[in-house]
């Protein structure tokens, strides 16, 4: 009986062991997935079109209409176009923030560069439209790929908790066998 007491034993505290690896590995993965959530999360925050597009949606701004309110003066042609002042001094009201600190108005005027094709200095309507519903497409992306990196860290943590309490639970006794050092068991 003894024998077959300590086998058991021996048994389970391998498998707890098992258990305690296996809870380990789960909570390791779940540390590199938030190191991942970490680095998404600070990549997002340090994209200027994508904060640009994520005040317009949180704002639910809608791009035809603000874009023909931004424009205060005629460009080259008789109809309306945003000029780069226009651009930066609207934008810059949005209150856009990268990496936590207000964007300023030197990174507006090269965000206005960058989607100014033909570099006139003025974005004609279809211009600004299709930069705006560019960023906010890009905000949402961005948001749908943070929504789902934080659910799967979620998942994975709650994976890990639930692996390490079942590696700390004590292993039940196998009927008519006593633990060691307890009433009836094998050590005196």
């Amino acid at each position: 009986g003894w024998k077959g007491s300590i086998d058991s034993q021996v048994e389970s505290l391998r498998a707890r062991a098992a258990a305690g690896k296996a809870a380990l590995a789960a909570s390791a993965k779940a540390d590199t997935l938030q190191a991942e959530l970490d680095a998404l999360l600070k990549d997002i925050a340090g994209r200027l079109p994508v904060q640009v597009g994520l005040v317009v949606v949180k704002r639910r701004i809608r791009v035809g209409e603000v874009v023909g309110s931004w424009c205060k003066t005629k460009g080259n042609s008789a109809k309306r176009e945003l000029s780069k002042a226009e651009f930066k001094d609207e934008t810059f009201k949005l209150g856009v923030q990268v990496n936590g600190e207000m964007v300023t108005r030197k990174a507006l005027g090269e965000l206005f560069d960058s989607v100014d094709t033909d570099h006139s200095g003025w974005l004609d309507l279809e211009e600004a439209k299709a930069a705006l519903r560019g960023w906010e497409e890009a905000a949402i992306a961005a948001e749908r790929e943070r929504t789902a990196k934080e659910r799967q860290v979620r998942r994975s943590k709650s994976l890990a908790a639930r692996k390490l309490q079942a590696a700390l639970r004590e292993p039940t006794a196998s009927p008519g066998i006593s633990p060691p050092n307890s009433p009836g068991g094998y050590a005196s």
